[in-house]
């Protein structure tokens, strides 16, 4: 007999497990759209297809079951019903972002077999470094395929961006200048500086991002010495904005960066539109920052690692502890 679900015996259900081709592309985009919206994932249309474009198709999995939990013949042959994508990033580090199971289909196995599908993905390169961003509630179920909490995500907000509060005492130093990310720093820059302060490699990820101006806008701090020394991204969602990465060398650089990014939404967009950032809590002034400018916590993620190993630049004391306030996106690292 099967085993037991709720005291009655649980259905094996048949599957196919494949990667995302130009055969399937398409259908799974719809999938995914659709039950990313139903769960309030507020991810604007060109927001995901940087984060999807990035990851490349082969490392794109999908469960596509044979049969409904009922035992009736699914609605749709081919249809797929879950989905997870392993990034693997240039410096040997990898990323399980985008994994959701539609509600149906939960609770038979399959995103267990989805999850090792991705974890498969990075062994077979030799892969390491896989790290996660999981909510409190699937934290014991990560913790029990390998995963260690290696640090505490604050999901921060503001309803919207009228009347945010004067900057604190500093601004811009003699020499310094607030100009665009994209005239300040290549796709190139965006890797090399990202490596430094998170340690994950993203190439693919910074020069999707550097093509899609539409619905991103960044700032970089320039110093005297024409080197950077902070940057910032804001990115439309559906309903509001989403801000990070925000890396900064100096509190007071990182306050600049924000408010002036802040600053930089229409003004006719500012009473309606809330906006979100997913705040790295072992800096020790990120928090507090995102607070005086008018931020609460709605929310945490617990950021795990594969057996406990981490990058060093997140490992305790490393450069994200000291120049991370915002990470890029739970998603994707």
């Amino acid at each position: 007999m099967a085993p037991l679900q709720n005291g009655t015996p649980k259905i094996e259900i048949a599957y196919e497990i494949c990667s995302v081709d130009q055969t399937n592309h398409d259908r799974v985009l719809r999938f995914w759209t659709d039950l990313t919206s139903s769960l309030g994932w507020d991810r604007h249309a060109q927001d995901s297809h940087v984060h999807l474009e990035s990851a490349t198709e082969e490392n794109w999995f999908v469960v596509i079951p044979q049969k409904a939990p009922s035992g009736e013949p699914v609605s749709e042959v081919g249809s797929p019903q879950g989905s997870i994508i392993a990034c693997h990033f240039d410096n040997g580090t990898g990323w399980i972002g985008f994994f959701v199971m539609a509600e149906e289909f939960r609770g038979y196995g399959l995103g267990g077999k989805l999850f090792q599908a991705a974890m498969d993905s990075f062994h077979a390169k030799g892969i390491e470094y896989i790290g996660l961003d999981g909510v409190p509630e699937q934290r014991e179920t990560y913790g029990r395929r390998g995963f260690v909490e290696t640090n505490l995500i604050s999901v921060c907000s503001r309803p919207h961006l009228d009347n945010i509060p004067p900057p604190p005492a500093g601004g811009l130093a003699h020499g310094e200048e607030l100009i665009s990310w994209i005239g300040a720093l290549s796709p190139i820059d965006m890797t090399r500086s990202d490596l430094e302060y998170c340690g994950l490699e993203r190439s693919r990820l910074w020069k999707k991002q550097a093509e899609s101006q539409y619905h991103a806008k960044g700032l970089a701090l320039i110093g005297g010495d024409k080197t950077s020394k902070g940057w910032v991204l804001l990115r439309k969602s559906i309903h509001g904005y989403r801000i990070g990465p925000l890396y900064a060398e100096s509190r007071n650089t990182a306050s600049v960066l924000l408010r002036a990014i802040m600053d930089s939404v229409a003004e006719e967009e500012r009473s309606s539109h809330p906006v979100v950032a997913e705040v790295w809590r072992s800096n020790e002034h990120a928090v507090a920052l995102f607070e005086e400018y008018g931020f609460e916590t709605a929310g945490t993620y617990h950021r795990m690692w594969y057996k406990g190993k981490v990058p060093p630049a997140q490992a305790p004391g490393g450069k994200a502890d000291q120049a991370m306030y915002a990470i890029y996106d739970a998603v994707e690292g």
